[in-house]
């Protein structure tokens, strides 16, 4: 046998060595454990969704295209709605409750590589919010997807329990436990959610993380972190005239590497043992005036300082990253597409997740689930819907090819390619 066939049988084995030696070295480092580390074919890709948005055509009224600046029954001069975001969703104005929707983004999360859903859910007892997440639910199944809320500084236990319900079908699972990020909590609500923490047995008890402003204290297990503004030692200085503060692109990338230290020493100390990587690319909340606290920037670098963020977390090597967002509009931290950018932040998203997870990406076309959704929006023909669904059945089975040779005709055909938004 020739040294090149030699070679070619024993690099398997090599390959194989060198992915347990690393897993083996991931669990050896001093103050880590499994739930902060991983290889990469234990890792997952979280993102923060709102998934409150509402339109007058379909829920009957306006919800977060608007405030007292920005209303989005008035058209501007380019003829997009006046809404109260900084940029414009490519598929125009939707409904986070429409069905048509909810497919859209949850074939667009699943191209891109993205594992969970964390959705911000400010109220279990929202007559209008609770339906809208069944509707999630039953089109995340079908698609791979797993999902956790998001719960808010007022949560009782009671909604901890109505909401975790909601998800019990396709309920997230860290290290076979479920997951909650909570932004912060009220200290009058500590003492309860601490009970309700410890009555779960050991195996099934939920992992509670915190956003990342401070520290880390119990009953939370860990924490996330969200912009990379919060570490930074200039962040009370870094400002431009008419901003409360304005990072640049070396700051945006200073600002998560402090953001990333700071974590690494609370592990090291002991005071946490699951850290949510924070992948955010960028930050623009002008249009909102930071929610009456001042406008705040975090610049986008035409992607770079998402790119950045993302190689860093797989040489990091922990064992879960978030991106926040996926639209949050008003604060201009989505990677939904944009009329600005496209499906750049999808396209991005798609790369470093396949790294980060050791896998081999999807290869199907993020306009075509837009194709499916705009389509949907301008015909009731129900031969067309039919065709509409046999694609969305090859999509369902990652035939991505199949699904757009079927819809391409029909997205020329209703002059849907350039995403005529509304």
């Amino acid at each position: 046998m020739n040294n090149s066939m030699r070679l070619i049988k024993i690099l398997p084995v090599l390959l194989l060595l060198t992915a347990a030696s690393a897993a083996d070295a991931l669990k050896q480092l001093p103050g880590l454990e499994y739930e902060t580390m991983a290889p990469p074919s234990q890792r997952k890709v979280i993102v923060m969704a709102m998934s409150v948005s509402r339109t007058v055509e379909f829920s009957g009224k306006w919800r977060t295209w608007q405030n007292n600046r920005h209303q989005p029954d008035a058209r501007t001069p380019d003829g997009r709605r006046d809404i109260s975001s900084i940029y414009y969703p490519s598929i125009g104005l939707y409904d986070a409750s429409d069905p048509d929707y909810i497919e859209c983004a949850c074939q667009l999360m699943h191209l891109a590589g993205i594992d969970a859903i964390s959705f911000f859910t400010p109220d279990a007892a929202d007559s209008w919010q609770l339906p809208a997440l069944t509707h999630w639910v039953e089109v995340m199944k079908r698609y791979g997807l797993t999902g956790m809320p998001r719960p808010q500084p007022k949560s009782s236990v009671q909604d901890l329990d109505a909401l975790l319900n909601v998800f019990q079908s396709v309920t997230f699972r860290h290290c076979g436990r479920p997951l909650l990020p909570i932004f912060n909590i009220d200290p009058d609500r500590i003492d309860a959610l601490s009970k309700w923490k410890a009555a779960f047995p050991p195996e099934n008890r939920p992992y509670l993380v915190k956003w990342l402003q401070q520290t880390c204290k119990p009953p939370f297990d860990g924490g996330f972190d969200w912009c990379g503004d919060a570490t930074h030692p200039l962040r009370e200085s870094a400002t431009r005239s008419g901003w409360k503060r304005y990072f640049d692109a070396r700051l945006a990338r200073e600002g998560y590497d402090s953001d990333v230290a700071r974590a690494r020493r609370l592990i090291g100390q002991g005071a946490m043992k699951v850290y949510i990587e924070g992948l955010n690319p960028g930050f623009d909340d002008s249009e909102v005036n930071g929610w009456g606290r001042g406008n705040h920037y975090v610049e986008r670098a035409g992607g770079e300082s998402y790119r950045y963020r993302w190689a860093k977390a797989v040489e990091h090597g922990f064992a879960l990253a978030c991106i926040p967002t996926w639209d949050d509009w008003g604060e201009g931290s989505m990677i939904e597409p944009t009329v600005e950018f496209g499906n750049l932040y999808l396209e991005i998203t798609r790369e470093y997740a396949a790294r980060f997870k050791g896998t081999k990406p999807l290869s199907g076309n993020f306009d075509l689930p837009q194709w499916i959704y705009l389509i949907r929006k301008k015909t009731t023909d129900q031969m067309v819907l039919d065709d509409l669904k046999k694609a969305v059945s090859s999509i369902e089975k990652d035939e991505w090819t199949a699904a757009e040779k079927q819809v391409l005709p029909l997205a020329q055909k209703f002059g849907v390619l350039n995403h005529i938004y509304r």
